[in-house]
């Protein structure tokens, strides 16, 4: 998996854990963590979607994957809604600046 390779390249000093989580058949969450709060998922998020067209998923058209950050509570919700359609929405009214 790429997204490995970049975080041991680019976060050399960081543990990140990675998920990947089937919702349904068309949406599968790729979870990386820790991440004790939003600022500090923020910054990674922005590097990592810059990154991603040339060095992590090339292969990859950029309208088949999002990037988003979640916490626990919503990660249950989410799950037990199957979609990540609802959450997304969300996403861009609390988070305009890193959503757009």
């Amino acid at each position: 998996m790429l997204f490995r390779s970049y975080n041991r390249g680019t976060y050399y000093n960081k543990n990140f854990n990675l998920e990947l989580i089937a919702l349904n058949e068309k949406q599968r969450l790729l979870l990386i963590s820790p991440f004790t709060q939003a600022s500090e998922a923020l910054p990674y998020l922005k590097e990592a979607r810059k990154q991603a067209p040339s060095d992590i998923l090339p292969w990859l058209s950029a309208g088949r994957y999002r990037f988003g950050l979640i916490d626990a509570i919503n990660l249950e919700k989410v799950r037990a809604e199957k979609s990540y359609d609802a959450y997304e929405s969300y996403l861009h009214t609390a988070y305009p600046e890193a959503f757009q």
